[in-house]
């Protein structure tokens, strides 16, 4: 399998590489350098964004379907069950970043799914995507073991998230507004005739 989806296990590509910046949010962001390390897939292009978290990437000539690791974005589920609120606002952001891009992935313990996608954290311009979302409120934390190595980095992205009301938090999740009572109006004077 590694060498169908070309991973790079060589010293020659900084094997080991991870460099921590403080993001504009306060929490730790990982940037990739170079491949950390044999779970990295050298890279693709992005075919097309399915839905917030699920991308088509086309790896060494093959197309393969990817779901984002440890994070949830909603979705429309099908017609039959109404969409789950901002699946759009999720879809077009993942589809504004990354559509027609390059990515790398980074592989964790399970590779596939049961559905036969890849599970993988992606990186975009040297910022890990799967943290971005979560931290913009296009998702929420959803670690499954034994897919855990970022789980405490979403979990701090989606507390700082919450708190800011961003994205989601804010449209879905915020309380509801106090119910205005209408304004009295005026009585009209009426003038009264003697009669």
């Amino acid at each position: 399998m590694a060498a169908l989806l070309g991973v790079s296990c060589s010293p020659a590509d900084g094997a080991g590489r991870v460099l921590a910046a403080p993001p504009a949010d306060g929490g730790v962001a990982q940037r990739w350098s170079r491949a950390p390390s044999e779970t990295h897939i050298r890279g693709g292009y992005v075919a097309r964004v399915i839905d917030g978290d699920t991308i088509e990437v086309r790896i060494a000539g093959e197309f393969r379907t990817v779901r984002l690791i440890g994070i949830d974005a909603p979705e429309m589920v099908d017609e039959s069950r109404p969409a789950e609120c901002y699946w759009r606002e999720a879809a077009e952001h993942t589809s504004l970043r990354l559509e027609g891009g390059r990515v790398r992935l980074e592989l964790d313990i399970d590779k596939e799914d049961d559905d036969g996608r890849l599970l993988a954290y992606i990186w975009h311009r040297g910022n890990l995507f799967n943290r971005a979302l979560v931290s913009r409120g296009y998702a929420t934390v959803s670690s499954l073991r034994p897919n855990l190595r970022y789980s405490d980095l979403f979990a701090t992205a989606q507390r700082t998230a919450r708190a800011s009301r961003r994205g989601m938090w804010d449209a879905c999740f915020a309380p509801p507004k106090p119910e205005r009572k209408p304004t009295p109006q005026p009585k009209e004077k009426r003038k009264h005739r003697k009669r």
